[in-house]
């Protein structure tokens, strides 16, 4: 019988060769495995098994890998799953298609192992970091009420409900170590312009990209949460000195300021920062906008 605890790989290749090689090399180190060898058969395995990780080949037959990313990416239950592409394409436009559907690698043939392995383990090392943290801290909570009420179906961020919880056990560590608590929230700038002008859709696809690039910035000094809408709350722990949390957020600002590209489109946006909360105790720092003279210095 399978381990159930092992992480589940997808395998969409339509040559046989190359489909035994893959599927080999991962039940090798230590990976279950499912395989098709069309789009839309992989399709349906990634609906009815909700795999770990889906490695897919661009040229498929009856769906290509694009369609078979477009339609993973559409479907709740499976659109946070990490997608590699496996293509012997070597286009740059290619690549940039590939990226602004949601893919989140890609694999150039010829490739060897230890790439292939090297793929597959980091996505699932960064899917672990966004979802380990609060999964530990809530598996009671989750058994009653479900894993829903606690996660952002739309980034697979942790949302507002878990946030009062981890902001007291922080004050109370803060207290105990004589360091920082900082509560922030950032808001995206004229957000709703690009609703508005370029659609939802391309709206969700920007929430994603810019979760992406807070989780980049996070370090286990930092928790990230979707509050609603383009609001971000972000919880520091460890902090010395006002000025770090200063840092700190200017590197937010920095990575959310970088151009996006999506649906084949340049976006640029900035984003502003500021507290949420008002609590009036001495080991907390309340940050109500960015101080740039303390960053710059």
């Amino acid at each position: 019988m399978d381990n159930p605890t092992k992480k589940t790989i997808l395998v969409i290749e339509d040559s046989q060769v190359i489909l035994i090689s893959l599927i080999m090399c991962l039940k090798n180190h230590g990976f279950q495995t499912l395989s098709a060898e069309d789009g839309l058969t992989g399709v349906l395995l990634a609906k009815n098994h909700l795999p770990d990780l889906i490695i897919c080949d661009i040229m498929l037959p009856e769906l290509d890998g694009y369609g078979v990313l477009t339609q993973v990416r559409q479907e709740p239950a499976t659109a946070s799953i990490p997608f590699i592409f496996l293509t012997g394409k070597t286009d740059r436009s290619d690549t940039r298609q590939g990226m602004n559907l949601g893919a989140d690698d890609y694999l150039t043939k010829p490739y060897t192992r230890d790439e292939l392995i090297e793929a597959v383990s980091a996505r699932l090392e960064k899917q672990a970091r966004i979802t380990q943290p609060y999964l530990n801290d809530m598996q009671k909570a989750l058994e009653d009420l479900g894993k829903v009420a606690y996660c952002d179906s739309l980034t697979n961020l942790p949302n507002r409900m878990p946030l009062r919880r981890w902001i007291d056990d922080a004050l109370l560590e803060a207290h105990n170590q004589e360091t920082l608590v900082a509560v922030l929230c950032l808001n995206l700038d004229n957000f709703s312009t690009i609703n508005s002008t370029l659609g939802y859709a391309t709206g969700d696809l920007l929430l994603q990209a810019v979760a992406e690039r807070l989780i980049d910035c996070a370090s286990h000094q930092s928790t990230i949460t979707r509050l609603n809408g383009d609001e971000f709350g972000i919880l520091l722990v460890g902090m010395f000195q006002q000025t770090e949390v200063a840092k700190w957020s200017r590197k937010i600002l920095d990575a959310i300021a970088q151009p996006y590209f999506l649906n084949e489109q340049k976006l640029c946006i900035q984003a502003s920062i500021e507290s949420k909360v008002a609590v009036a105790i001495s080991s907390i720092v309340l940050y109500s906008g960015l101080h740039l003279d303390e960053v710059q210095g």
